[in-house]
This record gives structure tokens, C-alpha cells and sequence, in this order.
């Protein structure tokens, strides 16, 4: 059995029902509300060590995103969009990588959430920033979960739970998706897009490509030859960012000492304390 949202719209004096079929989703967090998150020990098992199971929270403003502690709310804001790595949850709040990112004025907003890729950022963009006249300068980390979505999921447009960018409202979620979809999916076509928006929009855009520890850990997780693997895709996918950002005349940036120093990480793709500082360090030198 199909079910659907049901809406009311008044019109013409009248009380008039639709149903809503499927919708777009937007990765973030419950807007107006203070979360807690703790490590679990699974999750632990996995790190290096340098990630501690306690408590680490996050106050989430009415738009779904949670700012730095330093800078003024004005008409001179940053924005930085991405996955988990982003999102920089696992950090305390004086070490989160907003909290170093310094500019004139104005705060910086944090829009990374766990299992975005690239089209849920231009989803969130377009539905939350590109209307936003205090958002002077979107700062985009490149997703390694594009990497995910256009190699097991059949591309951007699918129907994963995780990686699907429109729900149905359907209970057994099976819409197929057109092969004419499937074939306009490239990475090509969705970075284009995100430059165009941006561009269109009048917003500065700077990109940084994915980063990622270069330092192999059998406790990650990933054998030799699985991480080596997910290197090889990512510094491939990266390299075709950056020649379309090049060609596009996007500013794109790869902070290649990050992933060199184990200290920066507590797994593969996450940075703790001491990585979120200098990230943010590092960033703030690129957007001078």
C-alpha cells in the first residue's frame, strides 16, 4: 500500500487537500535545538586513540546550523558546506574548525553533515543560502561520499536511504530511476552546477578537495589494499574537481600537510582536536 503526506491549502475560501508524492531531502540537523552526542565503543574501536568517549555538543540556530564562538552576526558571513568531516562533531567546541577560521568580521556558519555528497550541498544551497544576503562567501569541502554515490549507488540521482536526494513517501521506496536520469548523472554535470548556482547567485565560492589521513592504520578498519584502493579514487576524483574548478576559474585548494601528520586525524577521513584547529588555520591563510 502507498501512503502520502497529506497538506491543506486554502483557496478561493475553500479548504482544498494534495498529497505530497516525495520531496526533496535536506541534510541537517533539527533547527532551534541543542544536541549531545557521545562515541560509542564501536565506533572507537576504529580510531587512533586521539578521539575521547565523552560528551560533545553542538547548538543548532534556526536554519539548521551551528556557529563560531568568535565574530559578530552582520552582512559579512562565512558559510562551510560538507559531510562528516565538516561536520567535525567529534571536536571540542573551542577546537572545531569554524572557531579557526578568521576574517574580517562576521561569523562562520557550519552546514557539514554526516553522509552528504555534493548534490544534498547544492539541495542546501539553494533552499538555505543563495537567499541569504549576510552569506558573502560559501566555503565547499568536497564529500568523499561522491565517491560512494556515483560508484555503489548508481550516481547522484538514486533511491539509497543514505544517498538519495528525493524521498518518496512511499513504504516500500522502489521507484526506478529513468535511464535518462542515470546518464545525466557525471560528476561533470553536478560540479557545474554547484559553480553556476554559486556564480548565478552572487555568492564567492572557494572549494577544498577531499582530504583524507595518507597515513595507513590497520585499527581504521581497512586492509592495505582496501585503503590503498579508496586513495587511488579519491586522488582521481579530486583530480577531475580541480580541473573543471581550474577551468571554471574557482579558486580549489589541497592542504597536502593536513594528510601527511597522523596527529591531525583520529581515523581515516575524520580530524580531531589538534587537526580541526590547523585546518581551520589553514583555510583562514587561502581565503586572506
Amino acid at each position: 500500500m502507498v501512503t502520502y503526506l497529506r497538506r491543506r491549502l486554502w483557496k478561493d475560501n475553500q479548504l482544498w487537500w494534495y498529497d505530497l508524492k516525495r520531496f526533496i531531502r535536506l541534510k541537517e540537523f533539527t533547527p532551534n535545538s541543542s544536541l549531545k552526542f557521545i562515541p560509542s565503543d564501536n565506533y572507537l574501536k576504529k580510531t587512533n586513540g586521539s578521539l575521547k568517549q565523552k560528551e560533545y555538543s553542538i547548538i543548532v540556530n534556526e536554519n539548521g546550523l551551528y556557529e563560531s564562538l568568535i565574530g559578530e552576526k552582520n552582512t559579512d558571513n562565512i558559510i562551510i558546506i560538507g559531510d562528516s568531516f565538516v561536520e567535525n562533531l567529534y571536536s571540542d567546541e573551542a577546537s572545531r574548525i569554524i572557531n579557526h577560521i578568521t576574517h574580517d568580521s562576521g561569523k562562520v556558519y557550519n552546514a557539514g553533515y554526516s553522509g552528504c555528497n555534493t548534490l544534498h550541498i547544492i539541495n542546501s544551497i539553494m533552499n538555505k543560502i543563495i537567499f541569504n544576503d549576510s552569506i558573502k562567501l560559501i566555503i565547499y569541502i568536497k564529500p568523499v561520499n561522491d565517491i560512494d554515490t556515483l560508484e555503489k549507488k548508481g550516481g547522484f540521482f538514486n533511491i539509497d536511504k543514505r544517498y538519495s536526494n528525493i524521498i518518496s513517501s512511499s513504504e516500500s521506496n522502489n521507484t526506478e530511476i529513468t535511464s535518462e536520469i542515470k546518464n545525466d548523472n557525471s560528476e561533470y554535470v553536478i560540479y557545474k552546477i554547484l559553480f553556476d548556482i554559486c556564480r548565478n547567485a552572487g555568492k564567492n565560492l572557494v572549494c577544498f578537495l577531499t582530504h583524507y589521513n595518507k597515513n595507513y592504520n590497520e585499527v581504521y578498519g581497512l586492509s592495505l589494499k582496501k585503503y590503498t584502493s579508496i586513495i587511488e579514487k579519491i586522488e582521481l576524483s579530486n583530480k577531475k574537481f580541480y580541473e573543471l574548478a581550474k577551468y571554471e576559474n574557482i579558486p580549489c585548494y589541497f592542504i597536502d600537510n593536513i594528510c601527511l601528520e597522523e596527529e591531525n586525524w583520529y581515523d581515516f577521513i575524520h580530524l580531531n582536536d589538534t587537526g580541526s584547529i590547523h585546518f581551520g588555520e589553514a583555510i583562514s591563510k587561502k581565503i586572506e
